[in-house]
């Protein structure tokens, strides 16, 4: 089977921007704790009448379009969402988004027979963890399979890069390995 990492296009022009976070690194949301999250949140952000929405943002969290999302919920029961309302007061505008929760598949703690169950128990939509070499921090892949990644190609999303990957790779990012 074909995997691609998918990652936000941060060279997307006149892309929004989230207020309050700006540098900040990715967080990545606790799925224990979901039923605590509100079902929906605000997020207020920053634009003119030229801004884009981009189909998939990273920072400061990992949201998906309403579009993307319309796709995406059939691939994979396991992923949590919580909806989020983007607001530009300025601009008098709201958009949808969904607050995107995976499952986190952690290389430093998963065998290769156990990655190879989970991989076969149907996971189309997951996060590949490892940490990063440069700084000892954990990193989070955010991972498809190849019939999602063309589903999304087919909506014609805008903001979201593609990069092949396969589970041999992911192995290598158990102990400060990973790149990207």
């Amino acid at each position: 089977m074909r995997y691609f990492e998918l990652t936000q296009d941060r060279r997307l022009r006149n892309q929004v921007a989230i207020e309050g976070f700006q540098n900040c690194p990715d967080i990545v949301m606790d799925r224990e704790q979901a039923d605590s999250f509100k079902r929906c949140t605000n997020m207020y952000v920053n634009g003119d009448e030229k801004i884009q929405y981009p189909d998939l943002f990273q920072s400061p969290v990992l949201l998906v379009s309403e579009r993307l999302f319309q796709t995406l919920k059939y691939y994979d029961t396991s992923v949590i969402y919580k909806i989020v309302v983007l607001t530009d007061l300025k601009q008098k505008r709201q958009e949808i988004y969904r607050l995107m929760m995976p499952i986190i598949i952690d290389m430093e703690h998963t065998t290769a027979e156990e990655l190879d169950r989970q991989l076969g128990d149907g996971r189309r939509i997951f996060y590949v963890c490892g940490r990063a070499k440069e700084t000892g921090w954990q990193k989070h892949h955010l991972i498809v399979t190849e019939e999602v990644a063309e589903s999304i190609l087919s909506l014609g999303s805008i903001g979201i890069c593609y990069t092949e990957t396969m589970p041999e790779k992911w192995a290598s990012w158990k102990g400060g390995e990973t790149d990207g």
